[in-house]
C-alpha cells in the first residue's frame, strides 16, 4: 500500500492527474456546446424523418394508383394501396405532434404507423426506409418507450443526460481515450530510467513484483478517475443547462444474429465501461512489458503507438480477428453490437492475456535492472 501511495503521489507531482481531468472536461464541454447550439433545430430534424416517410409512401401510392388506372392491381396490392392510404393518414397528427412540441405523444402516434408498417409488409410490401431488422428493432424500442412512459428524444445531437453521457462515454471510451492514457501513462517506467530514479527503488527493500503491481494498481487508479469523470461530466452538464431529467430506463436496442433485444441505457453503459476497463488494464499492461526493454519515453510511446496501430490494422483488415478474444475487438469500427456473451468473452480473454503480460513484466525487470546494475558499477569500478 506504501509503494502504492509512492507511485500516486509520482503521478500527482507530474500533474499527470490535472492533465487528465482537463482534457476530459474540455472534450465534454467541447461535445456538448456542439450538440446544444442545434437544440433548437430538433423540431426540423423531427419533421425530416416524417418527410423521408412520406415521400417513400408518396411514391409507393402513385404506382399503385397507377396500376389501379389501368385495371391491373391484384387483390393483395389493392390491400396494400388502402394500408398505404392510412400510413399516410397516420403521418398527419405525428407531423402535428412534433410541429406543437408535444413530445410525451409521439411514441404512441409512432405506434399507429409503425404497425400498419407492419401490416403492410405482412402483405409482402416493400417500404426501403424501414424493413427488416431495421423495423423489428423501431417496433420494439417504441414500444419500450410507451410502457415506461417515456418521450421521443433527438438522439442525433443529444443533449438529455441519459443519451449525452452515451455519446460522451462513445467518445471518450474509445481511441481517443486510449490514446490520452497511453499519452499520459505510457512513460511511467521509462522516466524513472531517464531520471535514475529506478537504480534508488532497487536499494529499497521492495520485491520486483510489488513494483510491477504498484505500478499497475496506480494506472488502474487513474482509469477509475477517467471513467468516473467522464460519466459523471456526461450526466451533469445536461442536468444544470436543461430541462431534461436523467431516464436510465431508455431504451437501446442491441441487435445480434438478426435478434433485437431491448435493455436500458444504464446496462449498456455498464457494458460499455467494462470492455473499456479490460481493453484499458491490457494497454496498461503492455506499457509495463515494453517499457522494460526501452529506455526512454519517446521511443517507448512510440513502440506502444506502432504496435496497437499495427494490431488494430490487421483486425480491421482480416475478419477472423474480430473475435471478443481479441483485445483490440472492442475498439475495432467493425465489430458487433456489445451482447453479454461477447462482453464475457472478451472480459475473460482479456483479463487472461493482462495477467500473462503483467507476468512477463515482473520476469523481465529483473534481468533488465540487473543487467543496467551491472553495467553502472563496471563503469564506476573502471
Amino acid at each position: 500500500m506504501k509503494l502504492l501511495k509512492f507511485e500516486l503521489k509520482k503521478l500527482w507531482k507530474q500533474k499527470k492527474f490535472y492533465w487528465l481531468l482537463f482534457i476530459i472536461f474540455i472534450s465534454s464541454v467541447g461535445l456538448f456546446y456542439t450538440n446544444y447550439s442545434v437544440y433548437e433545430d430538433k423540431q426540423k430534424r423531427a419533421i425530416e424523418i416524417t418527410d423521408m416517410y412520406l415521400e417513400e409512401i408518396n411514391g409507393i401510392r402513385h404506382g399503385l394508383e397507377e396500376l389501379r388506372r389501368q385495371d391491373a392491381l391484384s387483390p393483395i396490392q389493392e390491400q396494400q394501396l388502402e394500408i398505404i392510404i392510412e400510413m399516410n393518414g397516420s403521418l398527419l397528427p405525428w407531423r402535428y405532434a412534433i410541429n406543437q412540441e408535444n413530445w410525451e405523444k409521439i411514441p404512441q402516434l409512432q405506434s399507429t404507423f409503425l404497425k400498419l408498417l407492419q401490416e403492410y409488409v405482412s402483405h409482402n410490401g416493400e417500404f426501403p426506409l424501414l424493413q427488416g431488422i431495421e423495423l423489428e428493432s423501431a417496433i420494439q424500442k417504441n414500444e419500450w418507450l410507451i410502457e415506461h412512459q417515456l418521450s421521443y428524444e433527438d438522439e442525433i445531437f443529444p443533449v438529455s443526460p441519459h443519451l449525452f453521457v452515451l455519446e460522451n462515454t462513445s467518445f471518450l471510451f474509445g481511441i481517443i481515450g486510449l490514446s490520452v492514457l497511453l499519452l499520459l501513462l505510457g512513460n511511467i517506467v521509462t522516466i524513472e530510467k531517464e531520471q535514475h530514479t529506478i537504480f534508488t527503488l532497487k536499494t529499497q527493500p521492495v520485491r520486483k513484483w510489488e513494483q510491477t503491481l504498484s505500478k499497475f494498481g496506480s494506472l488502474l487508479f487513474v482509469h477509475i478517475i477517467f471513467v468516473s469523470t467522464a460519466l459523471l461530466l456526461g450526466i451533469l452538464f445536461p442536468l444544470l443547462f436543461t430541462d431534461y431529467k436523467l431516464e436510465l430506463a431508455y431504451p437501446m436496442p442491441l441487435i445480434s444474429d438478426n435478434e433485437v433485444t431491448i435493455i436500458p441505457i444504464y446496462i449498456f453503459l455498464i457494458y460499455r465501461v467494462i470492455m473499456f476497463t479490460f481493453a484499458s488494464w491490457f494497454v496498461f499492461s503492455l506499457i509495463l512489458f515494453i517499457s522494460n526493454w526501452l529506455k526512454d519515453s519517446f521511443t517507448t510511446l512510440m513502440s506502444i503507438a506502432v504496435i496497437l496501430g499495427i494490431a488494430l490494422v490487421v483486425t480491421e483488415y482480416f475478419p477472423l480477428l474480430l473475435s471478443p478474444f481479441n483485445p483490440l475487438y472492442y475498439f475495432s469500427s467493425s465489430r458487433g453490437e456489445l451482447v453479454q456473451n461477447s462482453i464475457v468473452a472478451y472480459s475473460i480473454s482479456t483479463g487472461i492475456v493482462t495477467c500473462f503480460l503483467l507476468l512477463f513484466s515482473m520476469i523481465f525487470q529483473e534481468k533488465n535492472i540487473r543487467f543496467a546494475t551491472r553495467r553502472r558499477n563496471e563503469k564506476a569500478i573502471s
